[in-house]
């Protein structure tokens, strides 16, 4: 039997964190549906006519009309309103683009263009998705399919009845497995634009919705039983202005509402505002990505973006949480990038607990971060490195949690599949009981993909974005724009043994464990996406040494992702 102090301590760090809220992760795939990162922006015209000084002015005329910046994260939806607004100004006969894997990892939007004394192409099925078309004005059917199907055997080292007794999600009652789950997430919804006054530089009025099914069937991280939902995954309206000033800066103004998905650089502090899993299904597929009430302005001088925002976030259980504050980035689109974000919780339920039984709320927290990137020249022998750095306070008491990352690696382009290695080094703070300050990192809804604050596909599930120090190893190869293959390596150590807030709330030592990860993305055009994942997490001595059955095996998983957006 498990020992008593160790079922005492395990039973206070569990309830304080999943009863308060569980934070929770999704499995990491880029949403063909959702926002994505864009590391590039290609216009591709005819050779001949862009080689001329015509083709060169008509390009840089596209890419402002466009919208779409380097080192920003934008929806499917918003690009192809903007495209939309390139053709019905009559700058172009037709605009299409889509998906590729670029150097380092980056995504590139390929925009192939048309211009206006070209044939228009034959139409395709999807045009018929476009029930307005005409005048500048836009109204388009949304229609989309996320799905996931995971094989796992081992899950929580074959101690889910411990690890997830607290867990709201539901508690595993499973086997060692194999176990299987199928998660589908259907979708539709409306989307347009609409310009508020005549001619080609008018402000655009624009809108979307998208009502989000889901349904489980089989053995998910938690539950088993059959679940079936239904919400809405966004319901927002805006307005977008841009220009050009007398002495040639380009400026762009965006102010919109409603229920909408957000990301911040990397995902330190914001990207993953919606929860999935427990009671909503798709714990795999993770389809839902919006908070709600979220109110965003924004304004962008050439390369540098500054936004205002203020939303609740989408989590369950809900921990009543309103964040507010203000990001600046800026990204020369060649070889730097750099950001900083300052954000409050102006209202928070989430409670953080002292080990001699004190807690108080999120609400008060005051976070900022600084960011800077220095890329390597896309088809170049190259270094490429990547800093961040957060700072966490509170108004009501003493509370000083950091959290920070430093990458560095160098990128093959001049060999084929492009290749790129680099080695990376996380930590965010615990708190230590002989201190009287609080200092254990709020991971807020960190996320995004695999290689940034997601801290490994199966880690995540035991020992959250806190208290963690991470190396990982990660290599990366593009054989051609559509395929991307990565693989990485981890080694997880705590930084306090004090773990209160996580699934285990007194570590018996300091490591955590260890993961190896692969994973093959492809797309199969700009509207269809698939993910392959294997992953395997070896269990180190400061989990084991707490777990009532030994962990002598891994925990695996086998994972098809595909995401349909149209």
């Amino acid at each position: 039997m498990m020992m008593p102090w160790i079922a005492r301590t395990a039973a206070v760090g569990a309830a304080a964190c999943l009863i308060a809220a569980s934070p929770a992760f999704g499995q990491g795939a880029i949403d063909a549906s959702g926002a994505m990162r864009i590391g590039s922006v290609e216009v591709r015209l005819d050779p001949e006519f862009g080689a001329t000084e015509a083709g060169r002015k008509f390009e840089a005329d596209l890419r402002r009309g466009l919208g779409v910046f380097p080192g920003r994260s934008y929806s499917a939806l918003e690009i192809e309103l903007a495209v939309a607004r390139l053709q019905n100004t009559g700058q172009v006969k037709r605009a299409q683009f889509h998906y590729a894997f670029s150097d380092s990892g980056s995504i590139a939007l390929v925009l192939d263009v048309l211009p206006p004394d070209r044939a228009a192409p034959a139409p395709s099925w999807t045009d018929s998705l476009r029930l307005v078309d005409e005048g500048g004005r836009l109204l388009k059917l949304r229609l989309g399919l996320k799905g996931a199907t995971a094989v796992s055997g081992n899950q929580w080292f074959a101690n889910g009845a411990t690890l997830t007794q607290y867990n709201p999600r539901g508690r595993f009652e499973g086997d060692r497995g194999p176990n299987v789950i199928l998660d589908l997430a259907p979708s539709i919804g409306l989307a347009g634009a609409l310009p508020l006054l005549p001619g080609p530089g008018s402000p655009y009025l624009y809108a979307s919705t998208l009502y989000l099914a889901t349904a489980s069937v089989g053995q998910d991280n938690n539950r088993s039983d059959t679940r079936t939902t239904g919400q809405w995954e966004e319901a927002y309206v805006g307005i977008v202005s841009s220009g050009t000033t007398e002495s040639g800066l380009a400026w762009r103004a965006n102010l919109s509402y409603g229920r909408q998905p957000y990301c911040i650089g990397n995902g330190m502090l914001v990207c993953q505002i919606a929860s999935s899993g427990g009671d909503r299904g798709a714990d795999f597929a993770w389809p839902r990505w919006s908070g709600s009430n979220f109110l965003k302005a924004q304004f962008r001088l050439n390369q540098t973006l500054v936004e205002a925002v203020q939303f609740e976030p989408n989590d369950f259980p809900s921990t009543h949480t309103k964040l507010a504050g203000v990001n600046i980035d800026h990204d020369n689109g060649r070889d730097f990038a750099a950001g900083f974000t300052w954000l409050e919780a102006k209202r928070g339920e989430l409670k953080y607990f002292y080990p001699d039984g004190r807690s108080y709320q999120r609400e008060g927290l005051k976070v900022w971060q600084a960011r800077a990137a220095l890329k390597a020249p896309a088809g170049q022998d190259a270094p490429f490195a990547k800093a961040e750095y957060a700072r966490q306070t509170h108004r009501d008491f003493d509370m000083r949690a950091t959290g920070w990352s430093a990458e560095g690696g160098w990128q093959f382009g001049r060999v084929s599949w492009r290749p790129s290695l680099s080695w990376r080094y996380s930590a965010t703070t615990g708190d230590d009981p002989a201190t009287p300050r609080y200092e254990r990192w709020d991971l807020l809804y960190s996320g995004n993909d695999i290689d940034t604050w997601v801290q490994g596909q199966l880690m995540k599930n035991i020992h959250y974005n806190s208290n963690v120090q991470v190396h990982r190893i990660l290599a990366r190869a593009t054989p051609d724009p559509t395929w991307r293959l990565t693989g990485a390596v981890s080694a997880y150590r705590a930084d306090t043994l004090n773990n209160i807030g996580g699934v285990i709330s007194t570590l018996t030592g300091p490591d955590l464990g260890r993961e190896l990860l692969l994973v093959a993305e492809h797309f199969a055009s700009r509207n269809v996406y698939w993910r392959f994942t294997a992953a395997s997490l070896w269990p180190g001595s400061g989990v084991t040494g707490t777990l009532p059955e030994p962990a002598v095996k891994p925990w695996l998983v086998g994972i098809v992702q595909f995401n349909l957006s149209y």
